[in-house]
C-alpha cells in the first residue's frame, strides 16, 4: 500500500518473484514443482516493517501461500471488494494472457484430480518412493548416454554419504514405475479396497480441513476483538502519545490476523480444490495423487503386494 494508504503501490523485486512464480507454474504445470523451484531460489514471502520498527513476513514459501498468489486478482490489475471485480489504479505485475492461462491450468488441475500427474521431467514417482534398507527418499535422476537420457531413482543416502552407504544405490526408473503402475492397476480392481481407502483419504481432507476452519475462526474472532479495541481507543478524548503507541500496534496486530486468515483460507480453498471425485480412486495417476497426500493404506497395499 501507498504511505499514506489506499492506493496500492508496486514493488519491482517482489513483483519479479511474482512473474517468476506464474512462469513456473506455466512450465511445470505442478504447484509441488512450482514450490520446490521457488524454495531453491531462496524465494520467500512479503516482508514489511511495522509502524514501530519490526520486521515481519520473509518466511519461505508453502503450497497453499503459492496458490494464494496464483489466484490473486491484484496481480492482474484488478481488486476484488464484496465479491465482485474491478479495475485496479495500480500497474499489472502479471500480463492478461498469463494470468488467463495461469487460471484455465489451475481449473483442469482440479477437474483431473491430479490426472497430469508427471512432472516436466516425467518422474511418475517422485516425492513417493523410498529405500527400504536405508529408509530414507529416492530422488528423480537422469544421464545422458550416446545421445540416449536415462532415468533413475537414486537412495539420498547414497547421494550424500557415498555409493558404498546404500545397497541399493539407484533403480532404473521405467521398471520401477511399471511395477508401481501394474500393483495400482490390480489394487483398484478390488471396489471394495477402493472404497476403503477413499472413505479414509476423504476422512483426513475432511478432518484437516475442519481443523483448519476452526483456527481460521480463532484468527477472525481475534481480528474483530482488535477492530473493536481500535475503534474504542479512537473514540476516547485527549488521546496522548501512549494512546498512538497503542494504535500503531493494534494496527500492526490486525494486519498480522488478516494475513494469516488469507493463508487459512487459501488452504482451505486448496483442500477443496484438490478433493479426489467419486470413481477416481482406480485409475494409477489418482492413486499415486493419494499417495503424495499421505494415505497410508496405499503404502501397505503396494508393500504387500510385492
Amino acid at each position: 500500500m501507498a504511505p499514506g494508504g489506499g492506493r496500492i503501490v508496486v514493488n519491482p523485486a517482489e513483483a519479479e518473484h511474482v512473474r517468476g512464480i506464474f512462469g513456473l507454474y506455466l512450465d511445470t504445470g505442478s504447484t509441488a514443482e512450482t514450490l520446490r523451484e521457488a524454495q531453491r531460489r531462496g524465494w520467500t514471502r512479503k516482508r514489511w516493517v511495522t509502524r514501530n520498527g519490526q520486521e515481519r513476513g520473509g518466511e519461505p514459501f508453502d503450497k497453499a501461500r503459492l496458490l494464494y498468489i496464483l489466484k490473486n486478482q491484484v496481480y492482474a490489475g484488478r481488486v476484488a471488494y464484496d465479491g465482485v471485480v474491478y479495475p485496479g489504479e495500480h500497474e499489472a505485475i502479471v500480463d492478461a494472457d498469463a494470468w488467463r492461462r495461469v487460471q484455465e491450468l489451475i481449473r483442469r488441475n482440479g477437474a483431473t484430480s491430479g490426472g497430469a500427474f508427471r512432472n516436466r521431467n516425467q518422474a511418475l514417482l517422485k516425492g513417493i518412493l523410498r529405500c527400504a534398507p536405508c529408509d530414507r527418499a529416492m530422488t528423480h535422476a537422469w544421464s545422458g548416454r550416446k545421445g540416449k537420457r536415462y532415468q533413475y531413482y537414486v537412495c539420498t543416502r547414497a547421494q550424500k554419504e557415498g555409493w558404498a552407504a546404500c545397497p541399493t544405490k539407484s533403480v532404473p526408473a521405467a521398471e520401477i514405475e511399471r511395477f508401481v503402475v501394474e500393483q495400482l492397476q490390480a489394487i483398484g480392481s478390488d471396489p471394495a479396497l477402493a472404497a476403503q481407502v477413499l472413505a479414509e483419504t476423504r476422512a483426513a481432507e475432511d478432518a484437516r480441513a475442519a481443523g483448519l476452519r476452526k483456527d481460521l475462526a480463532v484468527v477472525r474472532r481475534e481480528a474483530g476483538r482488535l477492530a473493536r479495541a481500535i475503534q474504542r481507543l479512537l473514540g476516547r478524548k485527549g488521546a496522548g502519545t501512549a494512546d498512538g503507541a497503542r494504535l500503531t500496534e493494534l494496527h500492526d496486530q490486525v494486519r498480522a490476523a488478516e494475513e494469516r486468515a488469507r493463508v487459512l483460507e487459501a488452504e482451505i480453498e486448496a483442500l477443496e480444490v484438490g478433493r479426489i471425485p467419486d470413481g477416481a480412486i482406480s485409475t494409477p495417476s489418482t492413486m499415486i495423487r493419494t499417495l503424495r497426500k499421505g494415505a497410508s493404506s496405499w503404502a501397505e497395499s503396494l508393500g504387500g503386494g510385492g
